[in-house]
């Protein structure tokens, strides 16, 4: 009788094992209450799929009254995912993963009861501050700062498609937050981008003193808003490290911003200069010198020295097919004044040596510089070796002279060629032979 019992139960068990076969090797992605070993399974899966129908997502609440435990049963799928991954013993069949899979189900595990409760904390703070910018060392709550920065970062990985790095292995996990949690943090008017809105707020009490002053030169002593003249002085000096190619919080857009409002970019004046007064100061300087090398060490006007290291910029940035203020009308303009794109300065030491000559022609009235120049006895030298590398130019050679050095030369109606004996000099590009 017994050995009938134990036949009876090890062919029951056989059968059982032959259904799970067949049920494992069914294509259908979708569950079937025959491939799986019981209702319950199948019930909680179905009242899952209608949740995440209903709210998008799949975080479901701790108190959830349409299926009391449902939130316990999806932490037990995750939990046997993690199993089986482990290679350990598990009851979330290939029928099960498929199914859940087929629902864009998420395997991570999230601790919504730790978030919830910073959340409720920050909502206190909320109501009792009127904002959400906790700051890093909250005295009330030194958790709570690193949190709400946490939240930030996360939502950047989010909107950049990006995700977690781990510190001990090299692989990666997805952003924390989720649709839900950035829902709830939008309904308490959450500042995603602290430093934006801080901007933004100023920005606005700008354009407010502009409407009652017509003017954005805001006085240090600006008693309706103390801190806006040092705000305004930061946009100057922002835009300035932008032009320069230096690190820089101030963007495109801020800049539009601010010209919308004829925001003064000048710190010691009251003059802002547009784009056309810039370039017709470029055209003045070309007309006196021949070229368009500004010199950065030693002419007065900054302002056209940046200027012009910023239409180089913003030149590269047209040819890389990036946002740029630089426009086809721009580059036509700038290359009627045989505009130099690359932005090769002079050598500091020739241009030292220019000056010298300068001061020469002032007091003599010609650049035909004496071999015994006391006053400057290596001038005489430099002068000839001028002549000599513009003769290896008209050759084809190699040579250190290039347009922008005879330009500047010839604005001194420099000789390139001097008679032997000779006081006269000859007209500026003549090349005698």
């Amino acid at each position: 009788m017994a050995k009938r019992k134990a036949s009876s139960s090890s062919k029951s068990r056989s059968d059982t094992t032959k259904k799970r076969k067949v049920s494992s090797s069914s294509s259908s992605p979708f569950p079937s209450k025959s491939r799986f070993d019981n209702d319950t399974w199948l019930k909680k899966y179905d009242a899952l799929k209608k949740f995440k129908t209903k709210t998008g997502h799949f975080d479901v609440p701790s108190k959830y009254d349409e299926c009391p435990n449902l939130r316990n049963w999806v932490n037990r799928q995750r939990y046997e995912y993690r199993s089986m991954k482990a290679g350990m013993s598990s009851c979330l069949t290939t029928d099960r993963l498929s199914a859940l899979e087929t629902i864009d189900f998420p395997w991570e595990f999230i601790k919504d009861d730790a978030w919830e409760k910073k959340f409720e904390e920050l909502k206190q703070f909320k109501k009792r501050y009127g904002h959400t910018q906790v700051p890093a060392k909250c005295k009330e709550n030194p958790t709570l700062g690193n949190w709400v920065a946490k939240q930030r970062y996360q939502y950047r990985l989010t909107k950049e498609g990006k995700k977690n790095k781990k510190t001990t292995t090299t692989t990666t996990t997805p952003p924390t937050i989720n649709d839900r949690r950035i829902k709830a943090l939008d309904d308490i008017c959450f500042e995603w981008e602290p430093n934006e809105d801080t901007w933004n707020k100023h920005f606005e009490a700008l354009k407010q003193f502009q409407c009652e002053n017509g003017h954005c030169l805001v006085p240090k002593t600006y008693g309706a808003n103390p801190i806006l003249a040092n705000w305004v002085a930061s946009q100057r000096f922002h835009y300035k490290m932008m032009v320069e190619g230096r690190s820089s919080n101030m963007t495109f857009e801020r800049v539009d911003a601010l010209n919308s409002i004829n925001f003064n970019w000048q710190p010691n004046g009251d003059i802002t200069f547009t784009w056309d007064e810039q370039y017709e100061k470029l055209k003045h300087f070309k007309s006196l010198y021949g070229h368009c090398q500004v010199p950065r060490s030693d002419y007065d006007d900054k302002s056209l020295v940046y200027w012009i290291d910023y239409q180089r910029k913003q030149y590269k940035l047209l040819k890389a097919g990036m946002a740029s203020f630089m426009t086809s009308e721009r580059v036509d303009a700038l290359d009627e004044l045989d505009f130099n794109w690359e932005g090769r300065a002079m050598p500091d030491a020739w241009r030292r040596q220019y000056k010298e000559l300068e001061k020469y022609k002032r007091e003599t009235g010609d650049c035909q510089v004496p071999v015994n120049y006391g006053a400057n006895p290596s001038l005489a030298k430099w002068v000839r070796q001028q002549r000599k590398q513009y003769s290896l130019m008209k050759a084809g050679k190699k040579t250190s002279m290039n347009i922008e050095k005879m330009k500047s030369l010839e604005a001194l109606d420099f000789s390139w060629k001097v008679y032997s004996g000779a006081g006269k000099h000859c007209g500026p590009s003549v090349f005698l032979v």
